[in-house]
Parts: structure tokens; sequence; C-alpha cells
């Protein structure tokens, strides 16, 4: 079904989506939110004039690009008859219900310049179609799952199963249905980021039967939070925020979670490729559990096993950390990753006593005093350990001598901030890219190539709750540093577009030999 919805949509979402990089006018006011209901859980806003802006300054060939572009599609005709001045809206709103089964919305806002041209020219990209003249807009009904709505101002395409039906509603929203009076939306909607981003849970999870039943609505309700995302020279970032409803901050107030604890992570030998580490209280956890009625029969069934929810609470500090050495050659498997993961033990008594619930269950047994996965061999019982600091699973028993005896010491990657968060990732990109492109042996791993060649690393981060909010960051380095990412990201994507059609024009045969070269201007980074 969602094929169906693609394929007569898939030029003019286009259209619009490349329209944000295009246009070169921008506006803090936007008309669109009228369109958009206020119960849609991501809405999305696109500043056009900043990527425009970045897109020239990095020498950047649009026209080129969009001549390309109409010779594709010859729908991308439609962009003269659009006023890209206001920020283009894209929104998608998910329901649920018994009768109906899952119903997903979603839709592309812009603002007409010429509805004469556009009326024009509709039915010339889609020939036998007849444009339906209502009260108030007009209607272009392309089949059962897409239609096109607009008046002397706005045009918006829908698109989900039996849209023509809804279609007319949405576009007609009062004001209390709409985001257009909403203080939060407008304000997320309207930041200095190239690309803003709006969810929200105005009605808990009325959309989803089963959870509209019970208290966990009330966990969901009335949440809402954003994030905008900026093309920076040599860099893209994200800046997120979250806020919580009254339900869930006194919940989390009542058990806070702990800020990371860096130091889980300090014996692990050398600069990892990847890195991930979480905060967790799962007393805090367990308290959302108990407030949608869930926690009773959960501890019935624990209560045969002999432990309960304060035991597994306890058995654990809350710290849950993860670090790579390398993409393969662990001794594990060969092609897996050589990785530790480290689970810090809060109560000693208290684990041991969950572990003795786990081997009755025949997921664990202990031997010599190590708490081992049913069926591990006798050659692979280094890889787990546990002693009174924490439970640790390796794939590489070098990495796991080291970390365990304290003899090795993390080389922490730069800028990580690991102080007032619960969160924190990071990946050496170029790393991990050039060494998967050794177990590449075909033209597959251009892709793979271009990546190692433009991408640098990744960092994310999550902070601790300060009143009923928190933030998130997230940086994307290439290593590019002088050109804005915008244009040096879109030069790659045409880049892998020209060779992935290179090699369509070949003749599939069974032979590697058969493949395409690998492009020069692909090789030397042109």
């Amino acid at each position: 079904m969602m094929k169906k919805i693609a394929q007569p949509v898939q030029g003019t979402l286009l259209i619009l989506f490349i329209s944000l990089i295009f246009s070169a006018c921008s506006s803090t006011s936007n008309p669109g939110l009228k369109y958009v209901p206020k119960d849609a859980n991501i809405v999305m806003s696109f500043n056009i004039m900043q990527m425009h802006d970045k897109l020239k300054d990095g020498n950047f060939n649009v026209d080129s690009l969009m001549n390309s572009l109409k010779t594709q599609d010859s729908a991308f005709s439609l962009l003269q008859y659009i006023n890209l001045k206001n920020p283009v809206l894209s929104f998608i709103q998910y329901k649920s219900t018994v009768m109906s089964g899952q119903d997903i919305v979603f839709a592309a806002i812009a603002e007409l310049s010429d509805k004469s041209g556009f009326e024009k020219q509709i039915p010339v990209l889609y020939p036998g179609k007849s444009i339906e003249k209502k009260e108030g807009f007009s209607l272009l009904n392309l089949n059962d799952n897409s239609c096109y709505i607009w008046n002397d101002k706005m045009v918006v395409l829908y698109g989900g199963k039996n849209i023509a039906t809804q279609a007319p509603a949405l576009f007609a929203l009062k004001k209390d249905e709409s985001l257009s009076e909403d203080k939060n939306a407008s304000k997320q909607l309207s930041q200095k980021g190239d690309i803003n981003i709006y969810t929200g849970s105005k009605d808990g999870a009325t959309g989803i039967p089963m959870l509209s039943m019970t208290k966990i609505s009330d966990l969901l309700k009335d949440n809402y939070g954003g994030a905008t995302i900026n093309f920076e020279k040599g860099r893209i970032v994200m800046n997120g925020d979250g806020y919580y409803n009254s339900t869930v901050t006194d919940l989390i107030k009542k058990n806070p979670t702990k800020d990371l604890n860096k130091a889980v992570l300090a014996h692990f030998p050398g600069k990892p490729l990847g890195l991930f580490q979480i905060s967790l209280n799962l007393k805090q956890i367990f308290s959302f559990l108990d407030y949608a009625g869930v926690t009773s029969m959960i501890e019935g069934y624990m209560k045969n096993l002999g432990i309960t929810l304060d035991d597994v609470a306890k058995a654990f500090s809350g710290d849950v950390a993860i670090a790579v050495g390398s993409v393969n050659g662990s001794e594990v498997d060969k092609s897996a990753p050589k990785m530790i993961l480290s689970v810090p033990i809060g109560d000693k008594a208290s684990f041991d006593k969950v572990m003795g619930a786990l081997a009755k269950m025949e997921i664990v047994y202990n031997q010599g005093g190590q708490w081992l996965p049913k069926g591990t061999s006798p050659e692979q019982a280094w890889s787990f350990h546990s002693d009174n600091k924490a439970l640790v699973i390796s794939t590489d028993k070098a990495t796991s001598e080291a970390y365990i005896s304290g003899s090795g010491q993390m080389v922490y990657p730069k800028d990580l901030d690991f102080s007032g968060n619960t969160c924190v990732m990071y990946a050496d990109l170029s790393t991990i890219f050039a060494q998967m492109d050794t177990t590449q042996h075909t033209g597959d791993s251009t892709g793979i190539q271009l990546a190692a060649q433009t991408l640098e690393d990744f960092s994310f981060t999550a902070s601790n709750m300060k009143g009923n909010h928190a933030t998130a960051n997230l940086t994307l380095n290439l290593k590019n540093k002088s050109e804005n990412s915008l244009p040096v990201l879109i030069g790659i994507f045409q880049q892998l577009d020209k060779y992935n059609k290179a090699r369509e024009s070949v003749v599939v045969t069974d032979s590697v030999s058969a493949l395409p070269a690998i492009p020069k201007d692909l090789q030397d980074g042109e």
C-alpha cells in the first residue's frame, strides 16, 4: 500500500524538498501552520534562505542541478508557481483504531505565487485527472492515497489511506484544531536552524487503542520537544530540547537519574572507534511501570523465581557502557568487532540473587564463581566475567584482560563531555568505514569509500533533566573543514548517484569484473 502512495507523489515531494534549498527568501511568519493538525506527531520546517546562502557560498552550481532535475522529472516545473518566501512545512500524523487499524497521514505545505499558472500546469503533469472546484478550495485526486488541495494562497499535498475523503477536513482546520496558535510549536518552528523539527503528544496514546486504555496515556500526554539542524563549516550540528508533563516530571524527581560515571570505561585500552554509555535508574523505570499498572503481573512472576523488582534495581548501579576497538577481528568471530560491554554492579548480593533466578530459568549457570550463559564452551568462558565491580562481556581476550586488570587506559575522544549528562555516544566514522572497506571486494564498496573520505566522526550527548526540561546535542564532523557541510554532502550524493547510474547501465553478470570501475572523479575527490 505504501508503494502505491509513494509512486504518484514521489516527484512532487522531491520538488518540495529541493525547493527548501533553492529558494532565496525567508520569513518568521508561517501561514502554513494553519494547515497542520494540532495532534500531528512530527512537524518539520525549513529555513530556505539560510540553506540557499550556504550553497551559494560553497560555489555550488544550483542552476545546473535544477536543470538536471527538470530533465529527469517534468514535475519540477511546478516550482515556478510556488512562493517559498516562507518556510515549507511537512507533517506526519499517526492514528490507530480497533475498527480501522493504522492510519498515517503525511503532507507537504507550500505557498502559491501563481494560482492560475499552477492550475494550468497540473493537468499537463497529470493527464486524465480533473480539478474539482469546491467551496473555498480546489482538489486534484491522484488516486485513493494522494491528492492536492489548494486555494488562492496555499497548496498542500496529502498522502495516506483514502486521503481524498480526509483531506478537505484537514485543509479546513479551525484555529483550535491546528498549530496556528500553539506557542510552543510556533517558537520551535521559527528557530534560526536550517531545519526545525517539532514533536508533540497532546492526546497521549489515544491513537493507540491498547495503550489508551491504560494510564500510560497520562505519561505520554502533553510532552513535546524539538530540534534545530544547522549545516556549518566542516560539520552538521543538531540541538534538541524535550519538555515533560507534570506526571512524568514528578516520577523522575522521586527517583532521579545519576550523571554518567566517566570512570566506567577508564580502563578500556586505547582510543575506541565507538563508544556508548547511558545512565539508568531502574527504580525510576519501575515507577513508570507501576504508574501504568503493569507491575503486579511482573512481580507475581518474579516471586516464583525468588526475587523482586527491588532486587533487580539494587543489583546494578545504572550505568551501561560499550566500547569498540575495531570493526572486526574478534576472537569470538573474526567478522565481529572487538568490543567490551560493562554493566557496573550496585549490590553484589542482589546481583547474585538475580543471576540465581536466571539460572532457575536455565539462562545462565555458575562455574567457579563466574556466571556464564547456558551453552558457553570452556574455551569461550573468558568472554564473560563478573566480580564485585561489574559484569563484563567481551569479544576480544586481550581487550578484556586489560580492562579487568586495570592496566588499560582509555584515550577519551576529544570534546566528548560526560559532565551533567545521562547519555553519550561517539563513533570514529572515518576509521570505521575505512576498516569496513577492507572487507569489500566489489564496486559496491564505493559508498563506503566515499563515506570514509568525507566523514570524520560523530558525537551525541543527552543531559540530565533540570525542572521539566532536558537537552540533546549531536555533531557530525566532516574532514573538509574549509567548506560548508551542505554543498559538500550534496556533491557527494551527486557523485554516488552518478556511479550508481553507471553500474545500472552494465548488463548484470556473475562476474565481479563486469562491474564498472570507480569513476576518477570519485577516486580523486573532485
